[in-house]
C-alpha cells in the first residue's frame, strides 16, 4: 500500500510561496556543501597523524529576493564565513552552485561587495587609495574627478574625514573596519556581504 502525505491548503500555499520566492530570487544557493580534506596522505598514515575530513557545510539551499536583509547566525566555527566566501566567489564549494539572477557564478565580481572580518586593506595604501583602488577597478571608465568625488563621499559617510591620508597601521580597529565598509559600498554592488562587520566598531 502506497502512502503519500495529504495535501492541505496550508502546504499548497507554502509550496506556492517557495516557488514564487525561487523565481524572484536575486541570490540562490543550491545544495551547497564544503568539505575540507583531512590528513590522509601516506606520510600522515606512516606518522600516525591522520585526521578525518571536516564537513563545514552540507546541502545548504537558500533563496534571497532583492532588497532583503538576511542574517546568518551560529556559533564560532559553524561555517558562516565559509558560506559568505563561497557566495563572494573567493572559495569554491565542494558541491552545489551559487546563482545570481539565475546565472551561476564561481568567481568574484563587482555585483558582490564584501566587508571582511579581518579588514583586508592594502597596507601600503592610504584610506583614500584603498577606496580609489576598488572604484577604479570596477569603474575604469570613470574620470579621475568622478573617482575622487566618490572616495570623498564614502569617507564622509563612515565618518573618516581627516583620515584620508593615513595608512592602515595608523588606524584603530574600528577605523579600519569603517574603511572596509566604505570600500564595499563605494562600488555600489547588487549584493553586500558582511562578515561580522560591526564587531570592531565603537558603540
Amino acid at each position: 500500500m502506497n502512502y503519500s502525505e495529504p495535501t492541505t491548503p496550508f502546504r499548497e500555499r507554502q509550496n506556492t510561496e517557495m516557488l514564487e520566492t525561487a523565481q524572484l530570487a536575486q541570490l540562490s544557493l543550491r545544495n551547497i556543501s564544503k568539505v575540507f580534506p583531512g590528513r590522509n596522505s601516506p606520510i600522515d598514515k606512516l606518522l600516525k597523524r591522520t585526521s578525518p575530513d571536516f564537513v563545514a557545510l552540507a546541502d545548504i539551499n537558500l533563496d534571497v529576493t532583492p532588497n532583503t536583509f538576511v542574517s546568518i547566525i551560529g556559533p564560532s566555527g559553524c561555517g558562516k564565513s565559509t558560506l559568505l566566501n563561497i557566495i563572494a566567489g573567493l572559495s569554491a564549494p565542494s558541491s552545489g552552485s551559487v546563482l545570481i539572477d539565475g546565472k551561476t557564478v564561481d568567481q568574484p565580481g563587482p555585483d558582490r561587495g564584501v566587508v571582511f572580518q579581518n579588514y583586508a586593506l592594502m597596507p601600503w595604501m592610504t584610506v583614500a587609495e584603498n577606496l580609489r583602488f576598488a572604484i577604479e577597478t570596477v569603474y575604469p571608465h570613470w574620470t579621475v574627478t568622478q573617482q575622487k568625488e566618490t572616495v570623498q563621499e564614502y569617507i564622509a559617510l563612515v565618518g573618516l574625514r581627516g583620515a584620508e591620508r593615513k595608512h592602515p597601521h595608523e588606524l584603530s580597529g574600528g577605523m579600519k573596519q569603517r574603511v572596509g565598509i566604505a570600500r564595499a559600498l563605494a562600488i555600489n554592488p547588487q549584493i553586500l556581504l558582511m562578515d561580522e562587520p560591526f564587531g570592531a566598531l565603537d558603540a
